[in-house]
């Protein structure tokens, strides 16, 4: 990782497409990689603002489709892998801001998705994503056909079996989200009750 990160800093000094491409092929090589060490260096890639990501919406989109092959992992398997997956989800929403108009659809595509998923590596990768601040906006914004879906998607996962209630994760995602929704909801005239 750390000859990587060497190449990658030396790539991202030269600025433009090219180094734009080698950030999103070291991410996206990270969530490949479904360790907790790669994760960790997906996330201080993105804190060391090596690129702008302003027109890039397309590559951040590439990264964000990477997340839902993620290994799932439980805190047994892994004590630390899950919280880095929210971290480094995290991290990817709030790195990416002047992209957030281009790529609200697909992050809370990715929401639906983790969501459908229930796993605990899915629900922290959730959770990472619900918890950052332009998630709300994005929230917001999208069609309401695709509010509809994620309010679908919610209450689904609320009743299904593998919903662990006492769970921090679970509550975490649950409280945040659901207030998201419900104020998401009110600023959308065609959404189904």
């Amino acid at each position: 990782i750390k000859e990587a990160r060497k190449e990658l800093e030396e790539e991202a000094e030269k600025s433009g497409d090219n180094a734009v491409r080698a950030v999103v092929n070291f991410l996206c090589a990270c969530l490949r990689c479904s360790t907790t060490p790669h994760l960790k260096a997906f996330k201080d890639v993105l804190q060391d603002n090596l690129v702008k990501w302003k027109g890039h919406d397309k590559e951040v989109c590439e990264v964000l489709d990477k997340f839902q092959f993620l290994e799932e992992k439980s805190d047994d398997d892994e004590r630390w892998y899950n919280s880095a997956v929210a971290d480094a989800a995290g991290q990817l929403v709030e790195s990416t801001k002047p992209c957030h108009k281009k790529i609200r659809s697909d992050v809370v595509k990715l929401v639906v998705f983790a969501l459908n998923k229930g796993s605990e590596t899915y629900l922290h990768l959730a959770k990472g994503i619900t918890w950052e601040h332009g998630f709300k906006d994005m929230l917001e914004k999208v069609p309401g056909k695709e509010l509809q879906t994620a309010m679908d998607a919610f209450l689904s996962w609320l009743k299904s079996t593998t919903l662990d209630p006492e769970g921090t994760t679970c509550i975490a995602v649950a409280n945040r989200l659901s207030g998201q929704l419900s104020e998401s909801a009110k600023n959308i005239e065609n959404i189904e009750k």
